[in-house]
């Protein structure tokens, strides 16, 4: 019965020996590549608009705006959009797109836009710099877009269409 203890207690010694020596196997690797900390999330800006993914990532995001001219050049980017719907649902997905461009993206450091809507026709002016106040836009909220639109960005209203 003794000895039977001695192999029991030695197997399982042994075991944890060895669970322990592979959990440094990832750290042994890790000072050997000697590489910098991965993150497991990033936090914004991490999609890069190119002139091949350009218009197709647009339209998946615009769901009322009709693209009908986009300019790129340099971080610069232009749009000329047409929407039907009511300004209060048009200012909430020019919002959404201007969250996508400015907080989502790495590389749009300007926007402009040019809207045709169902009442009135208008331009937006943005920058990544129009965000120092609100870096993440995380203040604004469908109900107030129009408010945050005019706040935060240049908007200028071009008359009936």
């Amino acid at each position: 019965m003794l000895n039977l203890g001695r192999r029991l207690f030695a197997s399982i010694f042994l075991s944890v020996m060895v669970i322990s020596l592979l959990s440094l196997i990832p750290a042994i690797q890790e000072q050997g590549e000697n590489r910098g900390d991965v993150p497991a999330f990033r936090s914004g800006n991490t999609l890069r608009l190119t002139e091949t993914n350009l218009v197709d990532l647009l339209s998946e995001r615009s769901t009322t705006l009709r693209l009908q001219r986009v300019e790129w050049e340099n971080g610069n980017l232009s749009l000329s959009l047409s929407s039907s719907e009511a300004r209060k649902k048009l200012d909430r997905d020019l919002l959404t797109l201007i969250r996508f461009l400015l907080v989502d993206t790495s590389n749009v450091d300007r926007l402009t836009m040019e809207v045709e809507g169902r009442s009135e026709n208008f331009s937006l002016k943005a920058s990544r710099g129009d965000l120092a106040r609100d870096p993440g836009m995380k203040r604004a909220s469908s109900a107030m877009a129009s408010q945050y639109l005019t706040e935060m960005f240049r908007v200028t209203n071009h008359g009936g269409s």
